[in-house]
């Protein structure tokens, strides 16, 4: 085959800087698109929400509203503005779901101090019969206690494909989002510039475009203050099982594509000034996750 034939109808020559934007960010769609599903699954899996902190989601529901409202004052391209209603949609599901486990572990912690109450009485008239097969139970929690060298390698061959499991994850995901960028352009679906922003120059802002800016600085704010919870969180009970490392890979694909994608398109001095407030909420949250990602290796 030649190694000079058109990619996608697109020679090497032929890419401008709207291009890879769009690809960038149908890379980082694709990923913001899957972001919560290894979460859900795995809070479905456990029946249980408990390594999530909820200051966490409800302020990144917060950040989300705050730049979707933003973006449609801001006109930015419709691509990024459905994403981002479809992010709103995803957090709030995550959110009704860990309130619906937290409520059915608060139930089960009530229900087993009712028994234990109850079963009281009969423990302290049976206080003999107890002792006289303490140490046949001794010895059997005694060997319970020690687990074999045996489990220990399999949690860590479970740790190893785990995560082996998100890198193959994260490959597939950027090829889909190159893939649905190939499919848009041949429809010929992307020549209104679906990805990038459309912003004027500051010289030229509405108040309401100026309000829609600050709503834009808001939502990086909150996307910035989200993780500290769940950082504090983790480190606090020294434990982040329970926490999807997927999730968080997937986090930091869909913001650091995301930003390229911004940078990309325009780097005209006035249009990254209007992009501030999406570039600070999607490159300066990697480094948070990043943090997260490294709790996860460290309390494994």
């Amino acid at each position: 085959m030649d190694s000079s034939a058109p990619l996608w109808g697109l020679s090497p020559g032929q890419i401008t800087g709207k291009d890879a934007s769009e690809i960038l960010g149908s890379i980082s769609m694709a990923a913001f698109l899957c972001l919560l599903f290894p979460q859900l699954i795995t809070n479905y899996q456990r029946q249980s929400a408990d390594s999530l902190s909820m200051a966490f989601l409800f302020v990144w529901l917060l950040g989300d509203v705050s730049n979707l409202l933003g973006g449609i004052v801001n006109h930015i391209a419709p691509a990024s503005l459905a994403v981002s209603a479809y992010l709103c949609v995803s957090d709030s599901t995550l959110i009704c779901q860990c309130l619906y486990y937290n409520h059915l572990s608060r139930k089960r912690v009530q229900e087993t101090a009712t028994m234990s109450q109850e079963r009281q009485p009969l423990i302290s008239t049976d206080i003999n019969d107890t002792e006289s097969v303490a140490p046949h139970h001794a010895s059997a929690s005694g060997i319970e206690a020690f687990p074999s060298s045996h489990d220990g390698e399999r949690d860590v061959n479970a740790s190893i494909f785990h995560w082996r499991y998100s890198v193959v994850c994260i490959v597939l995901v950027q090829l889909a989002g190159v893939a649905g960028w190939a499919l848009l352009y041949k429809a010929g679906i992307l020549t209104n510039s679906l990805y990038a922003f459309t912003a004027k120059a500051d010289d030229s802002k509405s108040a309401i475009e100026v309000f829609g800016s600050v709503l834009g600085y808001f939502g990086a704010l909150c996307y910035l203050c989200a993780r500290v919870p769940q950082i504090i969180k983790n480190y606090r009970g020294r434990s982040c099982a329970g926490l999807a490392p997927l999730f968080l890979f997937l986090s930091i694909l869909g913001n650091l594509m995301y930003g390229l994608s911004v940078i990309a398109y325009n780097q005209e001095r006035e249009y990254l000034l209007t992009s501030l407030p999406w570039l600070f909420g999607s490159l300066g949250t990697i480094l948070e996750d990043c943090v997260i990602l490294l709790q996860v290796w460290m309390y494994r």
